[in-house]
């Protein structure tokens, strides 16, 4: 099971950093990026979802927001899961971040960025990919309430 502070490390990842620096003339995410996918959220899932059994939600800056447990670990990934696909930005900026647990290892990272609307998919090794999503869509918005819950 995972330990609390501990951080997963992933490899063969792209940070938008990383991004970034591949492009000289700054974009991010571009419309030939292989990193980039406009299918349906649901259909990128990653196959271990269905072993999920602890999500955390964090700050992608490292701050711990909140645990989701039993039952809500199934609500949360199917909220994700129904996010529709939406018209994403040239940027790619996430401000919060679900890592997702089986019973005894770490299964993937999902990174949300509502402001360019992508949705980071990060599992372990495999190479990092993005899923164009609607930030003002219904399941996301009710997704971005639940990571401010967990806020005083």
């Amino acid at each position: 099971m995972h330990r609390p502070g501990h951080r997963v490390v992933y490899r063969n990842t792209i940070t938008p950093g990383q991004l970034e620096e591949q492009r000289p003339n700054g974009s991010c995410v571009g419309e030939d990026d292989p990193v980039t996918d406009r299918e349906p959220m649901k259909t990128q899932m990653p196959d271990s979802a269905a072993r999920a059994v602890l999500l955390e939600a964090r700050t992608t800056s490292g701050e711990e927001l909140g645990v989701w447990e039993g039952e809500e670990v199934g609500v949360v990934l199917d909220l994700v899961a129904s996010f529709p696909t939406g018209e994403p930005a040239r940027c790619y900026n996430p401000a919060y971040a679900i890592d997702v647990y089986g019973a005894d290892d770490p299964l993937f990272t999902l990174k949300f960025c509502y402001g360019c609307c992508w949705v980071g998919v990060e599992e372990l090794d495999e190479r990092h990919r993005l899923v164009a999503f609607d930030p003002g869509s219904a399941p996301a918005r009710e997704l971005l309430d639940r990571f401010k819950a967990f806020t005083p």
